[in-house]
């Protein structure tokens, strides 16, 4: 609870500061100039020289310009825009709860026809299966064909109903990611580079269909996200799905 509401506080700091770090300085240092000059100005420093008054009222009103640009730019593009990133946020990361909920319905769906007896579908097991560790420990191990993650395997060799259902949630993934990088403005160029070759996995999937060798792509991609499985870096105990919306 304390990690996630810290995490929430990064994303809103991060959502607010990145874009504007340099336009904060400049907006900053126009501030200082301004003061800087009423302050001379009052203090009577140069009012002696000619050239003092016609110099001041000219950079005064380009100053207070700028910071009236400033103010604008703030509330008109700024302001909304970072309203406009916080809820595709918080929609990408609502819609891939749902997504990745239905997908386990199915898998616990697939692994009971595929004979494993020890898996009730209920609520609860759902919600406890969402997390790495615990999907890891109901799925991994099993030497036979209707044990541990097996099970599920060969259900997906067929052109079932669950994994017709598997292929239509992971092709409402790949369409949501797909407007995200087409809307959501992103801010760091590796993010949007994984997202994209996220999209391309899951058309790469799309394609495969069913069969022995054309459901590996699948199985292999679906134990990674609810296993918390790399196939370089080995158990890395989140999903890369969900770190990445809450990225956004």
């Amino acid at each position: 609870m304390v990690a996630s509401k810290s995490l929430s506080l990064k994303n809103r700091y991060r959502a607010l500061f990145p874009r504007l770090s340099l336009l904060t300085w400049l907006f900053l240092l126009n501030i200082l100039l301004i003061g800087s000059l009423f302050f001379i100005q009052f203090a009577g420093y140069f009012t002696a020289l000619l050239w003092w008054d016609e110099a001041y009222s000219v950079a005064t009103n380009i100053l207070l310009s700028c910071f009236v640009s400033f103010i604008f730019y703030f509330l008109l593009v700024h302001l909304p825009e970072v309203r406009r990133s916080g809820m595709l946020r918080k929609n990408a990361l609502a819609r891939y709860a749902n997504i990745k909920k239905d997908i386990l319905f199915n898998i616990l769906a697939a692994s009971q026809k595929g004979g494993r007896r020890d898996l009730e579908i209920t609520y609860t097991l759902i919600e406890e299966l969402t997390k790495p560790e615990n999907f890891r420990k109901r799925f991994d191990g099993g030497r036979e064909g209707d044990e541990g993650y097996s099970a599920f395997e060969n259900q997906m060799s067929n052109e079932t109903y669950e994994f017709r259902q598997i292929f239509f949630s992971l092709g409402v993934l790949a369409r949501h990611l797909n407007f995200l990088t087409h809307n959501f403005p992103f801010r760091d160029g590796k993010l949007f580079e994984d997202l994209t070759r996220l999209e391309s996995v899951l058309h790469r999937i799309e394609f495969s269909g069913a069969g022995y060798d054309e459901s590996k792509l699948l199985c292999a991609f679906i134990y990674e996200i609810y296993a918390g499985w790399d196939s370089v870096e080995g158990y890395v105990g989140y999903d890369r799905i969900q770190k990445y919306l809450e990225s956004l």
